[in-house]
């Protein structure tokens, strides 16, 4: 894809994101859905400007972050601006889908453990204890339906157990954190394919199921997270 000059779609990409942004700031529930949609503008402007342009519009959306709904808007533009990188890098690259699409999970991934690490550091709010305790609020909040309802009550070592159990998810932390940045990658790469296929009259395509292979940095993104996990 050739690089345009700076032009009238340049901005509308711009706006795009902000307006997305402001969309994730205003109404949280659906940052679920922006969450896809956020990296695209990211991609766009990779793939179709210099680098001199795209780090000028990287700057002002971080600017803009900062400013708009900081405590909001840091964390999604970070998993954004990261994911939407590494899949643009790929894109522009001409890797195969699959290779893309395991640099887009790392990029996510890369954003996750991101804004994992400023809502310990900057908030100063701990993931961990926070889950704990909810863990022993839920754990609470049984114990006095079963009363109310009047079951048995669960004896110490059954609570004990289930408390365990569920504390245990914690372990499982990498493997959800791998899955989910697959997810949102493969997802977000599908939408960018529809986008420049579309507007831009390109021809993305995934290959057919049949010759799908798991890629092997994948496997190597999920180690590297069990390694951090140990740090948690």
């Amino acid at each position: 894809m050739n690089e345009k000059s700076i032009n009238t779609q340049y901005f509308l990409y711009i706006l795009f994101y902000i307006g997305l942004l402001l969309i994730s700031g205003l109404i949280p529930l659906l940052g679920f859905i922006t969450i896809f949609l956020l990296p695209i503008p990211i991609v766009l402007l990779l793939l179709q400007y210099n680098r001199s342009l795209f780090s000028l519009a990287v700057a002002l959306l971080i600017i803009v972050s900062i400013v708009i709904f900081p405590v909001l808007s840091i964390p999604n533009s970070l998993i954004a601006i990261v994911s939407g990188i590494m899949l643009g890098f790929s894109m522009k690259k001409k890797q195969h889908p699959y290779e893309t699409w395991s640099k887009g999970t790392l990029g996510f991934l890369l954003g996750l453990v991101g804004v994992y690490l400023f809502v310990e550091a900057v908030l100063g709010v701990s993931i961990r204890e926070s889950y704990l305790n909810a863990m022993d609020d839920s754990i609470e909040m049984t114990e006095q339906m079963i009363q109310v309802i009047g079951m048995q009550q669960l004896s110490a070592e059954n609570l004990n157990l289930l408390r365990e159990q569920m504390a245990g998810f914690l372990q499982l932390l990498p493997v959800v954190l791998v899955v989910i940045s697959m997810i949102l990658a493969i997802i977000t790469q599908w939408l960018c394919y529809k986008w420049m296929n579309r507007k831009l009259l390109e021809k993305y395509l995934f290959p057919p199921f049949r010759n799908f292979q798991l890629p092997k940095l994948i496997l190597w993104i999920y180690f590297l997270t069990l390694i951090f996990s140990f740090f948690i």
